[in-house]
């Protein structure tokens, strides 16, 4: 039931105002998307419209970590809820300005 309700949501475009928070110079990815599409000469694409009303992009760095000899003392590395072991290479520094 839950799953239905907030697909509904989505589809519908109703809920809570969100923004979507992006890795620095990656603002417009989603936006931009890819160019695979049923028509591909066709002149008046219609993309859809993105679900969240702002985006935020953020000064940090991060990589899945592959563990190299020579890259031991790159970052920190912590363990993601996917069991990956993810390597920081710039942390999040603290939000100064509201989000509003």
């Amino acid at each position: 039931m839950g799953t239905t309700v907030a697909t509904n949501a989505l589809l519908e475009r109703k809920g809570e105002r969100n923004a979507l928070l992006i890795t620095k110079g990656f603002g417009e990815l989603l936006k931009i998307g890819h160019q695979t599409r049923p028509k591909l000469f066709d002149l008046d694409i219609k993309k859809p419209d993105v679900l969240y009303a702002k985006s935020i992009e953020i000064d940090e760095r991060f990589t899945i970590d592959v563990p190299l000899a020579e890259d031991k003392d790159a970052g920190t590395t912590v363990h993601g809820l996917s069991g990956d072991v993810v390597r920081i290479l710039k942390p999040l520094s603290k939000c100064r300005r509201p989000l509003s």
